[in-house]
């Protein structure tokens, strides 16, 4: 069992977020089973498609519908 004195911050959770996506991206499998808190994943995702155009960010929103979550 994993007990922090303290909260990560929204920026820690981001930076470990983001460093999970770059360790999954090394993967060689074609299809991996993600569990998670939402929250980790609200504060990882939040990182991309910030300053996109809207035509961008609509495109990344057509996405979200389409994974499948567990849980």
């Amino acid at each position: 069992l994993l007990l922090r004195a303290r909260r990560e911050t929204k920026s820690e959770i981001r930076a470990r977020g983001l460093a999970f996506i770059k360790w999954l991206a090394t993967r060689p499998e074609r299809n991996i089973a993600v569990v998670s808190h939402s929250s980790f994943l609200h504060f990882t995702l939040s990182c991309f498609g910030q300053g996109s155009s809207m035509h961008s960010q609509d495109e990344l929103h057509k996405v979200l519908p389409r994974l499948r979550v567990c849980g």
